[in-house]
């Protein structure tokens, strides 16, 4: 009898550790990474920080990506440069945090944050383009494109 008490008790800690074990790191990438090419483990999130400055009616979208190996966790997020002191600091989007000392500038560029996880195994490319959604013709301001093999 205690050995299967003891049997269920290892049991049970095994399970629960295996959902609480150490989490992998958030692989950061800018647009300093475009062209390269990244390693990282299935089930690894991956948070994408591309300039920009949507008053001037451009934005960042997903051109290419494989959702049989990455998946996104939400849309992109604008984050604005929150000014403390003279310092930057980046926040998302809300009007009521101008307060005090704390000034958003208007028009001021700022940063649009995708987030995505590995699900599968493999090579994904990924393509995202900075343009007017209304220039259909148009080449792309600027294009971030990454290779992720997914171990």
């Amino acid at each position: 009898m205690k050995k299967i008490s003891l049997l269920c008790l290892l049991v049970a800690v095994v399970l629960c550790l295996n959902g609480f074990g150490p989490r992998q790191r958030i692989i950061e990438l800018t647009e300093n990474n475009t062209g390269q090419q990244i390693r990282i483990k299935q089930h690894q999130r991956v948070r994408i920080s591309l300039k920009s400055t949507p008053t001037t009616g451009y934005s960042w979208k997903i051109k290419k990506l494989d959702t049989k190996i990455m998946r996104k966790l939400e849309a992109f997020t604008y984050v604005h440069p929150v000014f403390i002191e003279r310092e930057p600091v980046y926040v998302p989007s809300m009007p009521w945090f101008n307060r005090g000392k704390r000034k958003m500038r208007l028009g001021a560029a700022g940063s649009q944050v995708l987030e995505l996880e590995s699900v599968g195994k493999g090579t994904a490319e990924i393509k995202i383009i900075y343009r007017r959604p209304w220039e259909k013709g148009r080449k792309p301001a600027k294009v971030f494109k990454v290779k992720l093999y997914v171990d």
